[in-house]
């Protein structure tokens, strides 16, 4: 059994109302992946389709300090797809080290700029 697995259940029974045959996307961070495993073994368990996204914390950090900002903050076809499809979304929130956010400054709002626009597009498709 996991640690998890009550907070899992809490969140995919209670919080989102997850059904059988909906579409759960849980995304995470390297911290956060035991949590997300759970999260997508009790989705699995309620019926559901669950579909785990991992942002690596030491690419995401690499890819701020080394690209250019154009590079930065961009959300591809086929994630917003996946958002356009999906029924519920848990997010394990990230990154872990938060002290590199100061250090990354201007470019770290770069690497973020797509937060508006998914939170809109998420409120359109009523992402639970």
């Amino acid at each position: 059994m996991s640690e998890y697995e009550a907070l899992a259940k809490n969140v995919i029974r209670r919080t989102l109302h997850i059904q059988p045959k909906e579409n759960v996307i849980v995304e995470c961070w390297n911290h956060g992946l035991p949590i997300a495993t759970e999260v997508v073994y009790q989705a699995r368990a309620a019926g559901a389709r669950p579909m785990l996204l991992f942002e690596d914390e030491d690419t995401y950090w690499r890819s701020v300090k080394t690209l250019p900002e154009s590079k930065l903050g961009q959300v591809g076809s086929h994630e917003w797809k996946a958002i356009g499809e999906a029924d519920g979304y848990v997010f394990i929130p990230g990154p872990a080290d938060i002290t590199k956010i100061r250090e990354a400054g201007k470019k770290y709002s770069a690497a973020t700029a797509y937060n508006d626009e998914w939170y809109r597009r998420a409120k359109r498709n009523r992402l639970r």
